[in-house]
């Protein structure tokens, strides 16, 4: 869990940089602010980035995002219905024992 506040922190940090910069008249190419921005995640990131990089000549920052929180959602979800099977069977085994 915690992992993932960071993420979206990490994110919301990243964007206010690349804002502030824009602010300075820096100009950001869409293909080095997605490649600085997956350069800076975490090691558990690695097969996501590697997944998203491999045989794209260009990669736009929003397909990265939309990446990331669809890689985010399928880990809650599964982490959920992990969960939910936990919770079934702690209840079976209790009416068994009944």
């Amino acid at each position: 869990m915690v992992e993932r506040s960071w993420l979206w922190e990490h994110l919301n940090e990243f964007n206010r940089i690349v804002t502030q910069l824009s602010g300075l008249e820096v100009k950001t190419e869409e293909a080095d602010k997605s490649l600085l921005f997956l350069s800076s995640l975490l090691p558990s990131y690695e097969h996501l980035v590697t997944t998203l990089i491999f045989g794209k000549e260009t990669l736009e920052m929003d397909e990265v995002t939309s990446a990331l929180i669809s890689s985010e959602m399928m880990k809650i979800n599964s982490e959920k219905s992990q969960d939910d099977g936990h919770n079934v069977a702690s209840v079976s085994n209790q009416r068994r024992m009944m």
